[in-house]
C-alpha cells in the first residue's frame, strides 16, 4: 500500500511539474507579442524617397545608359543596370544633402552613342513619411 501512495505521488508530482512547465513556456511568448517598442514601428513606416532622371525620346535610339556621378564626394557610382529601353531611370538610395550629376547616352541599333545630355540635382531627406518621386529632366543633344 505504501509503494502505491508513493508511486501516486510521483505520478501527481510529474504531471503538476510539466503543466507549469507548459505555463512557464507560454508566459514569454506573449510577453514577446505584446512587447512593440514605437521606435522600430516608427523607423519601419518610413518611405524611400526615390530619385530619378527623365529624358526626351530621341529619333532612332534604341536604347539609353545612365550614369551618376557623386560631386559631394568626387566619386563616380556604378549601377547595377545602367541600360533602358525606358525614357526614365530612379536610382538606387542616394546619399542625403548630396550633390550629384546625372547623364544619359542615347545608342542607335549599333550601339552608336547618337545623343547625351546630363544635369545636376541635390537630394535632401532620403526617407520620409510618404512616398515622393523627384525625377529631373535630361535634354539629349546630337554629339
Amino acid at each position: 500500500m505504501k509503494k502505491k501512495l508513493i508511486g501516486l505521488a510521483t505520478v501527481s508530482v510529474l504531471a503538476l511539474s510539466s503543466q507549469m512547465a507548459s505555463a512557464s513556456e507560454m508566459v514569454p511568448a506573449q510577453i514577446v507579442d505584446n512587447n512593440i517598442s514605437s521606435s522600430s514601428y516608427e523607423t519601419a513606416s518610413q518611405q524611400e524617397i526615390i530619385y530619378g532622371l527623365q529624358w526626351n525620346r530621341y529619333t532612332d535610339a534604341t536604347k539609353y545608359q545612365v550614369g551618376l556621378f557623386d560631386i559631394t564626394d568626387n566619386k563616380k557610382i556604378t549601377l547595377d543596370q545602367p541600360y533602358t529601353t525606358d525614357r526614365s531611370y530612379n536610382f538606387p538610395l542616394l546619399k542625403p544633402y548630396h550633390e550629384y550629376r546625372g547623364w544619359v547616352g542615347a545608342y542607335d541599333s549599333k550601339g552608336t552613342l547618337i545623343a547625351q545630355g546630363q544635369t545636376n540635382f541635390k537630394t535632401k531627406e532620403v526617407w520620409g513619411d510618404k512616398t515622393q518621386v523627384f525625377r529631373f529632366q535630361v535634354e539629349l543633344k546630337k554629339n
